[in-house]
């Protein structure tokens, strides 16, 4: 599957902003996002790297995350730059 590919349960991707743990830009840790409507907390779930069509071309991050209303999001870079998120599946078991 490519970075844009649909995964199932998948939402459409959205422009967001993002707050990062302060540890540097090799291990970047999302810790809050903003869909527009004020900063949602969110917890790291886990981080893969995604190759595109291209087996040669460059790979992208990506981050699964819990929000604080047990929301399951995606989040990864826009490809003109910023970030974007998605919903993933349902709602996370706390």
């Amino acid at each position: 599957m490519g970075p844009s590919a649909p995964e199932p349960g998948a939402g459409a991707w959205q422009p967001v902003r993002v707050r990062f743990l302060d540890s540097g830009r090799s291990r970047q840790t999302p810790v809050a996002l903003d869909w527009g409507d004020g900063w949602q907390e969110v917890a790291l779930l886990g981080e893969e790297l995604v190759a595109g069509q291209d087996p040669a071309g460059p790979v992208q991050r990506r981050w699964r995350l819990a929000g604080a209303d047990g929301g399951l999001h995606v989040l990864a870079p826009a490809p003109g730059g910023g970030w974007r998120a998605r919903s993933w599946g349902g709602k996370a078991k706390v």
